[in-house]
């Protein structure tokens, strides 16, 4: 067996044990077994590998039958986790600071605020150098734990010249994660001034988004290609001429947690025509989502124009 073999075989072997002790468990809520679980997971996924490594894994055709549904697991363990810490969070401060102290004691919030950094500043990128910073934005799928709005905001008025009011909605479908979350805000009083809750899906006529800057489709939105293309078109329709859509996405193994989307896709010529891709990222690091940057073209200038 070769090195490479032997390599994508272990990465294969571990992501399918995963995969069937996460099925034994009763429940996905926070535990020694299930964080021992997803602790060791998301490291692996997250490793650099030669792209045949990579290929061999996800090609594998046992692997290849379980993703979908290790995807679901992840998905629902990240909801569990999340309501988890906010229920403990608002436990343990007693004040907007205090809760917020708590708050960064969440086991991830360093990648969500080195996420939120670098997709400001591929918004800023996108916009061009003559634009201003997002004062609008909305977060689509933010869950009963925001913490990207909330990392989004305090960079924003940490920023020079950001002393405009900022505003971020934040937009989930499931009324348990909207209770949650907004509980927690009250909590953090001014330090989450500008924070704004709306239930409804990713998408809907309901929900006006014509005035944003900058939306955000979180990674879980849409399970596949086809759905998050109909969801992407359909807020794409609503979106001002300049406007930023961010779509945090997955690339290599870190598709085994999250799905992955191609806006480079035959079938997303539609979109591409309405919205122009500027640029991807791809983190190499912990952070474990990529983000794929698309901007409002506007009809009479063309996709270069500014």
């Amino acid at each position: 067996m070769t090195v490479l073999n032997a390599t994508s075989a272990r990465i294969a072997q571990q992501v399918l044990t995963t995969y069937a002790a996460l099925l034994t468990l009763p429940d996905l809520k926070p535990s020694q077994e299930i964080n021992g679980l997803l602790g060791a997971l998301v490291p692996l996924c997250c490793e650099i590998h030669d792209n045949r490594v990579v290929s061999q894994v996800l090609e594998n055709s046992t692997v290849k039958a379980i993703i979908p549904a290790l995807r679901q697991l992840c998905s629902q363990s990240e909801s569990c986790l999340e309501s988890y810490w906010t229920d403990r969070v608002m436990g343990l401060g007693k004040d907007p600071d205090s809760v917020h102290e708590a708050l960064k004691t969440f086991p991830y919030y360093e990648n969500y605020e080195q996420l939120a950094w670098f997709e400001l500043q591929a918004f800023r990128t996108a916009k061009g150098p003559k634009d201003s910073l997002p004062l609008k934005c909305a977060f689509l799928g933010s869950g009963p734990l925001p913490l990207s709005s909330l990392c989004l905001l305090e960079q924003l008025q940490g920023m020079s010249g950001s002393d405009k009011e900022v505003d971020i909605y934040n937009v989930d479908s499931d009324s348990e994660a909207i209770r949650l979350s907004k509980a927690l805000i009250e909590k953090l009083g001014h330090r989450a001034q500008g924070m704004h809750f709306i239930q409804g899906r990713a998408g809907s006529r309901e929900i006006d988004l014509s005035d944003m800057d900058v939306i955000n489709l979180a990674a879980l939105v849409g399970e596949t290609q086809e759905q998050k293309e109909d969801i992407i078109l359909k807020v794409a329709r609503q979106m001002k001429v300049g406007a930023v859509m961010i779509v945090r996405s997955a690339r290599g193994l870190r598709t085994c947690l999250y799905p992955e989307f191609d806006i480079q896709s035959d079938s997303c010529a539609e979109i591409r025509d309405i919205l122009q891709p500027m640029t991807e990222l791809h983190p190499m690091n912990r952070v474990v989502n990529s983000a794929i940057i698309l901007r409002k073209i506007d009809p009479e200038v063309g996709p270069d124009g500014y």
